[in-house]
């Protein structure tokens, strides 16, 4: 996700701010004894870089979200704390201080876990189907599972196995494509 703002100064410079920020979902890696690897649990990763440039020159970065809120100097300027090479007024100010904190926000949005969390259920329902030996649909898993009961667990209480459906396999295919 990439964001801009530019405004011009009083000299009548162009100054234009890009922040990129990207969130992924990555296995989680760990140190033993100098060896790195990585583990199965996942962990999310943000990548972010907030880029200045002045008369489309790149005057200075900051890669640190943590870094990204405008801050009054001394002299009653505004800056930006991870990027020391702009100043602007107080009316500027708080439109950077807008579109600082949306972009931060935007990487933090529902949308980027739920996506990710959907992706991975969906892999999950088909490695699950695929190791199945045959796919039934909702209808033939009700009589697969009624027979399975009377044979093994004798018309009672007992052990079912959890069956993917074909139903639920075109969708979780579906929803990777």
């Amino acid at each position: 996700m990439m964001k801009t703002i530019k405004w011009t100064n009083s000299k009548g410079n162009v100054i234009e701010l890009t922040a990129t920020i990207e969130t992924k979902i990555v296995n989680e890696t760990i140190s033993d004894d100098g060896w790195v690897r990585e583990i199965e649990n996942k962990i999310e990763k943000i990548s972010a870089e907030l880029i200045a440039t002045l008369d489309g020159k790149i005057i200075d970065t900051c890669r640190d979200v943590n870094f990204w809120e405008v801050i009054t100097t001394p002299n009653g300027y505004k800056k930006i704390r991870g990027i020391s090479t702009i100043g602007m007024t107080e009316e500027q100010g708080k439109l950077v201080t807008a579109f600082l904190n949306q972009a931060i926000e935007s990487m933090k949005s529902e949308d980027n876990i739920t996506n990710e969390k959907e992706i991975k259920n969906a892999k999950y329902i088909i490695e699950k189907a695929e190791a199945q030996s045959d796919i039934f649909t909702e209808k033939e898993t009700i009589i697969y599972l009624k027979n399975y009961n009377n044979l093994y667990n004798e018309g009672g209480e007992g052990y079912l196995p959890t069956l993917i459906t074909k139903e639920q396999y075109e969708l979780a295919k579906s929803k990777l494509i």
